[in-house]
């Protein structure tokens, strides 16, 4: 791991003084498309080269994911593979790979798929990272039409295929999510299902008549938990945890939504009630997105969710749960006894109308302690391109709200089949960049060069086979020029639309240290950290 940039904070207090300038003001947002003479080029490819089904439609995730341990983000870009029942046959010479672009450092890239020993050509949808094995390692789960593959990271850049002696299995394996569902300190493995394209539903499509059924033409499916024995083996705990509810999973994001300190998932469905997977903590969960407050929007109405996103936009230190659909999306607020929808409230559902959103990413991009929006769209049947929207975050007001940037360089103009993305540190100068998939296009690139504020960026060390912290959450107080802000950032596995973010944790600060910063750990417990400053770099240890 790279020296450069790590300093390890092994006690629960380090305070610093206050800036005496005050916060930081930002300069005006600005993004420069990557090159790809940067080598960072990855094109998806629709099996059988057309977009001519609905599965082939929900494609485009990718993983951030550091493989060689050396402190740089690394892409690992599913592509569209093959697969006989939904690409035809006979099976194409070269189907395409799922390939992993090696971060070089300075915004350089390398094609590392073969030296990597990678050889994933399923029908590909997304992945999610955790650490399979507890060797304190990254591995990779992508989630595929047919079969998921569990990729155990060797911690050198390469990768070895472990899915048959994991024992994991999934036919339609969509959204999944890393996660300590029992807290006996190793991980579990949730995969949501989409829908079963073998079997109709027997009622009648009423999404927008195309080339090819939508997902009411179809019935769900149940999503499965697969127990971590603690050796990176998995047993079948899906009857046992009381998960036989079918639905059409897209995005799903694991976190304890009701507070008691136990892993929930929610799963964004795709034409039907979302679910909120409420953990019991004996091993069982109990479906309760109705009673949370989390199944439909606010007009009780079913929602084509896609994606789905934890972030704190009101800067009360608790997160809001964003996910984006065919009317705008939804955002749940977390109230005392539930959630509520404030998109239309807040603005951010008026962005969306008339546009399918798949993904809502939360950054700071000009780095002034106020999260920023980047929302993607993307037709269903058609490779037409829509547009993606970079919306800067408003604070001072008893309610957050956001303005369309038009005069950002690259990301408000792309225009797409938009499907996921992420928002993460690509060059390692405290400027968080963005990741954008599209359906048979280019993985499209932007570099962040907005000049002001400062970033305070964190990683976490779990104890035990969660070495990596997933399911672990970080806040902290700033000072900003909007007034005192609770900043607050997870550890995830999985964000956005089938994706896996950086597990390394991005606070912008405004010019001023993060103060009071606690850590939930994934284990109930919290450590205390005092104070970080501006533009640092830190590793905070369990």
């Amino acid at each position: 791991m790279n020296a450069r940039r790590h300093a390890v904070i092994r006690t629960a207090a380090l305070v610093l003084p206050l800036a005496a300038c005050g916060p930081r003001p930002p300069g005006p947002v600005r993004f420069e498309p990557v090159p790809e003479s940067s080598g960072l080029r990855f094109r998806h490819e629709l099996p059988g080269g057309a977009l001519d089904n609905l599965p082939k439609s929900a494609m485009g995730g990718f993983a951030v994911v550091d493989c060689d341990r050396d402190g740089d983000a690394d892409i690992l870009c599913v592509n569209g593979g093959w697969h006989p029942t939904l690409a035809g046959a006979p099976r194409p010479e070269r189907p395409a790979k799922t390939r992993l672009l090696r971060n070089l450092g300075g915004m350089r890239f390398e094609d590392a798929t073969d030296a990597a020993g990678l050889d994933v050509t399923g029908f590909g949808m997304g992945a999610c990272v955790g650490d399979a094995d507890g060797d304190g390692i990254a591995d990779v789960l992508v989630s595929c039409y047919g079969a998921p593959v569990l990729l155990r990271g060797r911690g050198d850049g390469t990768f070895e295929d472990v899915t048959k002696a994991s024992g994991i299995a999934a036919p339609f394996a969509a959204g999944a999510a890393f996660l300590d569902h029992d807290r006996d300190g190793d991980l579990d493995v949730f995969i949501g299902q989409y829908v079963d394209i073998e079997q109709s539903s027997g009622g009648m499509d009423h999404s927008a008549m195309g080339t090819f059924p939508g997902p009411m033409a179809y019935k769900g499916q149940p999503a499965y938990l697969w127990r971590n024995r603690g050796d990176g083996t998995f047993e079948d705990a899906t009857a046992a945890a009381g998960l036989g509810k079918p639905g059409k999973a897209m995005g799903v994001s694991a976190f304890d939504a009701d507070g008691d300190g136990w892993a929930d998932v929610y799963v964004a469905n795709d034409s039907g009630p979302n679910f909120l997977w409420r953990n019991r903590g004996d091993g069982t969960f109990t479906e309760s997105a109705a009673i949370l407050g989390v199944a439909v929007g606010r007009e009780a109405e079913d929602r084509a969710s896609m994606g789905t996103t934890l972030a704190d936009l009101d800067g009360d230190g608790a997160e809001e749960l964003l996910s984006p659909d065919t009317r705008g999306g939804v955002v749940y607020q977390r109230r005392k006894n539930g959630w509520t929808d404030r998109a239309g409230d807040w603005g951010i559902a008026g962005f969306g109308q008339n546009l399918v959103g798949w993904t809502h990413t939360a950054l700071d991009a000009d780095r002034d302690g106020v999260t920023d929006l980047l929302l993607v769209h993307g037709d269903i049947r058609t490779l037409t391109p829509q547009p993606t929207f970079l919306l800067r975050g408003i604070a001072g007001g008893a309610a957050p709200k956001f303005e369309k940037l038009t005069d950002v360089t690259g990301a408000p103009l792309l225009a797409s089949a938009g499907r996921a993305a992420i928002a993460c540190d690509l060059d390692d100068d405290g400027r968080e960049d963005l990741l954008v998939s599209s359906l048979d296009g280019k993985l499209a690139a932007f570099r962040n060069v907005t000049e002001g504020g400062s970033a305070v960026r964190v990683r976490l060390a779990g104890r035990g086979k969660n070495a990596l912290a997933i399911g672990a959450v970080v806040a902290g107080r700033v000072r900003t020029a909007h007034g005192e802000r609770t900043l607050v950032r997870r550890v995830a596995s999985s964000d956005g639309y089938l994706c896996a973010p950086d597990l390394r944790l991005h606070f912008g600060t405004a010019g001023e240290p993060l103060r009071d910063v606690t850590v939930r750990w994934p284990d109930g417990t919290t450590t205390t950290h005092g104070t970080l400053a501006a533009d640092s770099v830190t590793t905070l240890r369990q």
